[in-house]
């Protein structure tokens, strides 16, 4: 399943960018909730890189999360400690908290890294001739070694995330991502909170996450 986006998906493997006179280079969470929604999975075959055949579990049900009361800040746009969220304007942030770190245009849009807080934003308009042009926010992109968002936290596994969040409502493997810019070579799982999509991304399957994305259907 692929999402329809404002600019067909933000940032990474690991979101970490150049300077803003430079080039982008790439982006760098407990209480278990009992979802009646969840269903049980199917398990399929793929192949790993090295032609060998391994069981993938496959989400059989689509699964929403409006009703979730641990993503409820995430139904509305939100990150847990921070003081903008999707469809914030770019000049608020940098009247509140400053010039970012970095900024630069990144598939359409500019964005604005802000390190110390382990947070980017993407804004809907790109930088002409490296001057900054304000505008809304579409996605926010959140990594750093244990942040925490929506009581879990950047570096749990896939499995850690869905004994807090509940079964996601959908899991695409690396075959799948292949063709994305953003998540190529990457596993993702995603939550539908219902106007947003919620997704954390990790090198392998049972590996550590290491940035989750949010932003607008």
């Amino acid at each position: 399943m692929k999402k329809s986006l404002f600019f067909l998906a933000v940032i990474i493997s690991v979101f970490i960018f150049s300077a803003c006179e430079s080039h982008v280079s790439e982006f760098e969470g407990n209480k278990n909730v009992k979802n009646s929604n969840i269903q049980p999975s199917n398990e399929t075959k793929v192949y790993n890189d090295n032609n060998m055949e391994e069981d993938v579990e496959e989400i059989t049900e689509y699964i929403t999360h409006e009703n979730n009361p641990l993503l409820k800040l995430a139904c509305e746009g939100k990150v847990d400690g921070i003081d903008f969220g999707i469809g914030s304007y770019s000049g608020e942030i940098v009247e509140k908290w400053g010039m970012p770190d970095r900024c630069d245009n990144y598939m359409g849009g500019a964005y604005l890294a802000y390190d110390d807080k382990d947070v980017t934003f993407l804004t809907n308009t790109p930088m002409y001739d490296g001057k900054m042009e304000y505008a809304d926010v579409v996605w926010i992109v959140i990594w750093g070694d244990s942040r925490e968002i929506y009581n879990v936290r950047i570096g749990m596994t896939f499995e850690e995330i869905e004994e807090v969040l509940g079964r996601p409502s959908s899991k695409e493997t690396p075959y799948e991502n292949e063709e994305s810019e953003l998540y190529g070579g990457k596993w993702t799982i995603t939550y539908d909170t219902g106007k947003y999509l919620l997704e954390f991304v990790a090198d392998e399957e049972n590996g550590p996450v290491d940035v989750a994305y949010l932003f607008k259907k």
